[in-house]
């Protein structure tokens, strides 16, 4: 028979990463209605987006690969709408909770990295055990992680030396030969 959801190895990495998106979506939002300047929203703007891209795309393998199919190819899954689901009642907004009414945008930079850093080794470790299919999108949501973190980190970085949030075309991919 069919493993059972708990069991499936595929399943279980597709629920970290959703609950991973969900709740960097989430702090996203809740960072940016917090930051009164406006580079620091359209930042934070950018990474809720960049997150509810990568929702989507776990959202439709896992419910491929939970309906006994074969995963999708990342441009599938990229180009899919799968249908709104909610696996996490209540833990959704874990991560958001931490920002507080006196967090600076600083803390605000130095928890989402903290958080980009433990999605990229959820997503690497994931891509190890991988077949060609799923190791493709597993490596694509890792280096995506990556990008935010090097994004997160150069902002933190000019922010506290100069006290301006930076913006440097943030919507576009940054390619890092990567």
């Amino acid at each position: 028979g069919r493993m059972s959801q708990q069991t499936d190895p595929g399943l279980k990495a597709l629920n970290q990463g959703i609950l991973i998106e969900v709740q960097g979506r989430q702090f996203y939002l809740k960072a940016m209605d917090r930051t009164q300047d406006k580079n620091g929203k359209r930042l934070f703007r950018s990474l809720a987006k960049d997150e509810a891209l990568h929702l989507q795309i776990l959202r439709t393998e896992y419910q491929a690969v939970s309906r006994g199919h074969k995963w999708l190819t990342l441009e599938q899954a990229k180009a899919s709408r799968p249908e709104e689901l909610s696996l996490f009642p209540g833990k959704e907004g874990e991560l958001a909770a931490l920002i507080k009414e006196d967090t600076t945008d600083l803390q605000a930079l130095e928890l989402a990295m903290d958080f980009e850093t433990r999605g990229y080794k959820m997503y690497a470790k994931a891509a190890e055990g991988a077949d060609p299919v799923s190791q493709k999108v597993y490596k694509f949501l890792a280096q995506e992680e990556n990008r935010h973190f090097l994004l997160l980190q150069k902002t933190h970085q000019y922010l506290s030396s100069s006290g301006m949030w930076l913006y440097d075309d943030m919507a576009r991919p940054m390619l890092d030969g990567g």
